[in-house]
């Protein structure tokens, strides 16, 4: 992983560039010196869909994956289909996607990981990812943030719970939390710290063996009210989920949402209401048990024992 220049990579390579419509706007004269046969613009993350996708050339020697999350993700997992190298140019800091090797696919309602390619480079190039508005770069705080909930779930849920890795993980999190007057503007630096605290979120999760110290039940309700509004930006339904969860644990989720509020990172996806999040709410137990996700708040929830406390929390949301 480097911070510099996509303009200057000289590529003569037969290459695939596996980009979003958005993306390749933006990106197109960062991309001049590669020496692209073929496109692939990524639509969604269905499985289905994702499978149906060829590349017709047989001398492709390299994928280019120029985008945002979903573009890395699926990107590094028709790159592992396909055998090839990959070399990721990120266009925006949405999610920890460029940085790992499995791909969440979906299927039959959920969210299945398969493996993939984990990115051979990755180019981080400032000027490139200014284009993006702040608070769609700062929405990739979300899969820090994250280990507010996961570490609690896990602790009152997992018999299985790793002190020394929760306490790894809790260092990151307060690591992105205490540089938060840092990234309230934006700036190559900004980004740099909260690539440097997904980098470790990602890595602890490899050495530990899966994503269990940054994964709970804040994902989980990402993954199941995607059923009804749509694909979201990651890191802003995953900033919901967690004040969400995060107050029905009856944490103290003052500080979490003071550093989303102040670095401008969005946590209400614009098709949310307080209809579909009650709705999601009442189905989460059924769906995590149907999707076998890991144990969490959410698997003994009783919707109707709590409804004073939801109405307080959408109050607190201004939703």
């Amino acid at each position: 992983m480097e911070w510099g220049s996509a303009s200057k990579l000289m590529d003569d390579r037969p290459a695939v560039l596996i980009t979003s419509r958005t993306a390749l706007k933006v990106s197109q004269p960062f991309i001049n010196n590669i020496n692209i046969n073929e496109t692939v613009i990524i639509e969604n993350s269905h499985r289905e869909y994702v499978e149906s996708i060829q590349i017709k050339r047989q001398d492709i020697a390299i994928a280019y994956l120029v985008g945002a999350g979903q573009v890395n993700d699926i990107g590094r997992y028709l790159s592992y289909k396909w055998q090839l190298p990959v070399i990721s140019i990120p266009t925006a800091i949405t999610a920890d996607a460029f940085l790992v090797d499995c791909t969440g696919l979906r299927e039959n309602r959920g969210v299945t990981y398969q493996p993939s390619k984990r990115a051979n480079k990755i180019v981080l190039d400032w000027e490139l990812l200014k284009k993006a508005p702040w608070n769609i770069n700062v929405s990739g705080c979300g899969d820090v943030l994250s280990i507010f909930t996961g570490l609690w779930d896990w602790q009152h849920f997992d018999e299985f719970y790793d002190v020394a890795v929760a306490t790894e993980a809790k260092g990151i999190l307060d690591a992105l939390i205490s540089q938060k007057n840092s990234i309230v503007r934006p700036s190559q630096k900004a980004l740099e710290m909260l690539v440097n605290c997904l980098a470790m979120e990602v890595q602890l999760c490899y050495l530990y063996g899966n994503s269990r110290p940054e994964e709970g039940g804040e994902h989980f309700f990402a993954y199941c009210i995607e059923n009804k509004i749509g694909h979201c930006l990651h890191g802003e339904i995953v900033g919901f989920g967690i004040l969400l969860t995060g107050f029905l644990q009856n944490q103290d989720i003052t500080q979490i949402k003071n550093f989303m509020d102040t670095i401008s990172m969005s946590y209400l996806p614009s098709n949310i209401n307080e209809k579909v999040v009650i709705d999601t709410l009442r189905e989460l137990p059924q769906y995590v048990r149907e999707q076998n996700l890991r144990s969490s708040i959410y698997n003994n929830f009783n919707y109707d024992q709590s409804k004073e406390k939801i109405k307080s929390f959408f109050k607190l949301i201004n939703l």
